[in-house]
């Protein structure tokens, strides 16, 4: 209204932006974007640094609906970069509306464009609140390309700290930013972010923003093998999204619980959780999928799955398309163990991939094939720890159809 200041004007205007992207994780779509829409016409009615932020955020929610709805990477880019073009005199918020831009493009699948954008502004984008949680999200896709190792460490090392927490990271940018670190091996640095968010969570958090963490808890807890947790975070995680769930964190959830009943020798209901996890779509999210895929390829392992080695090698083709090659390595890592002959199969493909990338767990990865065609039974299980280490809890051949709460190192391939 005329009446209001541009003080109140501003507020209600990010109070909408707010409320557009609370709407979005419950997958109310209409209210999300006429929300936006009303912050859009709200920040023509304010001028200098209060418009350009609120022009930024409203833009910011508008393209979030857009990701959910279609995936369109053109849709979502025109969104943003239109946004930005008015962003001339604030580099600030230009840098941040191209993190999300970088960021949208990987939610689509495109993962190597997504890298070429971002890649200038690995320098220099300044790691204050604001930006954390775009620039969360463009590190997931910088790590899944394979030359992120660093700057996913850094980010969670930065975001770990206490002075850095905001409620906007309970989003799914740091949902996919926790399992991008898992994914690359990181897992002390993972596990502790996670606690840092568990422990930051306002009183006015809404379901929809604490939604991600169980997913998470069920990952971190895989990772660590910590199998009756993973289990229990699983079934709690899977049961809170529906199938129009955007941020693809139902298929992340049923992967995870598939995997954790499969390691516990629960067949019938891995088999059928797997079988339900392969029907629901990734929608959107571009940048979950490489994690949800490795996982379900475990979880067919764990299963011994007769059509498992093609699997692997479905996948390993379908990132490789899209630019994923870490999610490549962990893909031909899998395909490894799929049959007796799986190492020698792989070991050309596993090293052009593990070039790329500078995961630990890849070298591990690349370590533990090459140990187990040298037939080095002392080099298969030092690679084997490393791996457990960083989080690859292995299915043993032979009799052993679940892990038993042993260490890690423990439950993993013993010999060539």
């Amino acid at each position: 209204s005329t009446a209001e200041t541009p003080t109140h004007l501003s507020a209600r205007g990010r109070a909408y932006a707010a409320r557009a992207t609370a709407y979005r994780l419950l997958g109310r779509l209409d209210d999300a974007q006429a929300d936006a829409l009303a912050a859009r016409k709200i920040a023509d009615h304010l001028t200098g640094l209060e418009r350009a932020d609120l022009l930024s955020r409203a833009a910011v929610a508008q393209s979030e609906v857009a990701m959910v709805r279609t995936g369109n990477a053109a849709t979502m880019s025109t969104i943003l970069d239109e946004a930005r073009g008015e962003m001339a005199d604030y580099p600030e918020l230009a840098v941040g509306l191209e993190l999300q831009a970088a960021g949208k493009l990987a939610y689509a699948g495109q993962l190597r464009a997504s890298f070429d954008r971002f890649e200038a502004l690995i320098d220099h984008v300044p790691l204050d609140s604001r930006l954390l949680p775009a620039y969360g999200l463009t590190a997931v896709m910088v790590g899944w390309v394979g030359r992120g190792h660093e700057v996913v460490h850094r980010y969670l090392r930065e975001a770990s700290e206490p002075s850095r927490f905001d409620p906007d990271m309970l989003g799914s940018a740091m949902a996919n930013l926790v399992g991008m670190g898992i994914a690359a091996g990181l897992v002390d640095e993972a596990a502790a972010s996670l606690a840092h968010l568990h422990g930051g969570i306002p009183p006015t958090a809404t379901r929809a923003e604490v939604q991600p963490l169980l997913a998470l808890d069920a990952i971190v807890a895989i990772a660590q093998g910590r199998w009756a947790d993973a289990e229990l975070a699983a079934r709690s995680a899977s049961a809170q999204f529906d199938s129009l769930d955007g941020a693809g964190l139902l298929r992340l959830s049923l992967a995870a619980l598939a995997l954790t009943l499969a390691a516990q020798g629960q067949r019938e209901d891995a088999s059928r959780i797997r079988a339900e996890a392969a029907r629901v779509a990734a929608r959107s999210n571009g940048v979950v999928e490489p994690l949800a895929a490795v996982m379900l390829l475990h979880a067919g392992l764990w299963l011994r799955e007769a059509t498992i080695a093609q699997e692997c090698e479905t996948v390993a083709h379908v990132l490789t398309e899209r630019g994923a090659t870490l999610g490549v390595v962990r893909a031909l890592h899998a395909r490894s163990l799929a049959s007796p002959d799986g190492p020698a199969i792989v070991i050309d493909r596993l090293h052009a991939a593990a070039a790329q990338v500078d995961a630990n767990i890849a070298v591990a990865a690349l370590r533990h094939v090459e140990a187990r065609l040298a037939q080095d039974e002392n080099a298969v299980d030092l690679a084997v720890r490393e791996l457990g280490r960083a989080g690859l809890i292995l299915p043993a051949p032979g009799g052993r159809d679940r892990c038993q709460r042993a260490p890690r190192a423990r439950c993993g391939w013993p010999s060539p």
